[in-house]
């Protein structure tokens, strides 16, 4: 009197969707013709709602975080925001963090007397403090320990102003202007972790464009590639992140809203004698 579905998929939520179709296929009713089947409704329910825990470093304007904002105010990214972190005190990000409520740990951590590694634990400290999962450098200005990368492998993004691994070594305004200088026909930006590249938005370089015209067009485009990327980051879809142990987007059998020793409880219940 028990029957068990198995859906497959990318993801959890299209496996679900499979398995829930099968369900759909299925019919068992009673002499009378009424529907005698019972199926739960809210199976991993739970997990696929689930919000990716944000922390986010940056020292500048912090432009291209406001798209993930929006992103998860209107309801179309699951993830939270829980910290912004910055170097300079008076880095406008830092108001972007504030805004947001005071639930979200706002802080400028001072490197005074600080070696990189010390620093670099001091922000980790911070961030692990917040619940962050997963990290976004937005505007980052500082060089990072190999402690931190190290750390954080797999679940820290990064947002590059060209289409890596050209102008690789080039900050802001120089990359455009480098770009436009060896006339390329296109440029764009880039997410990438430590190393390998996430994802990689294009942009047509205009005859008549100036340094500071191409950067508007590129940065327009670095907020929706995070949003992208922080997809693919639920779905355990990044480079690192599908083969690191401590992802944040492990499904656990409490976040599928499964109880197990209520489960067999039940099993024993209404097994066959």
């Amino acid at each position: 009197r028990v029957l068990a579905i198995t859906g497959v998929g990318e993801d959890l939520a299209q496996a679900l969707s499979t398995a829930y179709e099968a369900v759909n296929e299925l019919s068992f009713v009673d002499d009378d013709n009424n529907r005698q089947m019972h199926f739960r409704t809210d199976i991993a329910q739970k997990a696929v709602r689930r919000s990716i825990k944000i922390g986010v470093m940056g020292s500048t304007r912090g432009t291209a975080l406001k798209p993930v904002i929006d992103a998860i105010a209107q309801n179309t990214l699951q993830a939270e925001i829980v910290a912004v972190l910055s170097n300079r005190s008076d880095a406008p990000i830092l108001d972007k963090g504030k805004a947001l409520g005071p639930s979200v740990l706002t802080r400028f951590v001072s490197s005074k007397n600080l070696s990189r590694h010390q620093y670099d634990a001091e922000c980790t400290s911070i961030l692990e403090e917040a619940g962050a999962e997963l990290i976004l450098l937005v505007g980052y200005m500082r060089i990072l320990s190999p402690a931190f990368t190290r750390h954080w492998k797999g679940r820290c993004l990064n947002v590059h102003p060209s289409l890596l691994p050209k102008y690789a070594g080039g900050m802001d305004l120089e990359v455009h202007q480098a770009v436009l200088d060896a006339k390329e026909t296109h440029t764009g930006c880039t997410i990438h972790e430590v190393t390998p590249i996430v994802l990689q938005k294009k942009v047509n370089v205009q005859p008549n464009d100036t340094p500071e015209t191409l950067k508007a067009r590129v940065q327009a485009q670095e907020g929706t590639a995070f949003v992208e990327a922080i997809h693919l980051f639920r779905r355990r879809l990044l480079p690192a992140a599908a083969s690191a142990a401590d992802s944040a987007d492990v499904v656990r059998y409490s976040d599928a809203g499964v109880d197990i020793d209520a489960g067999n409880a039940l099993v024993e219940l209404i097994k066959p004698a």
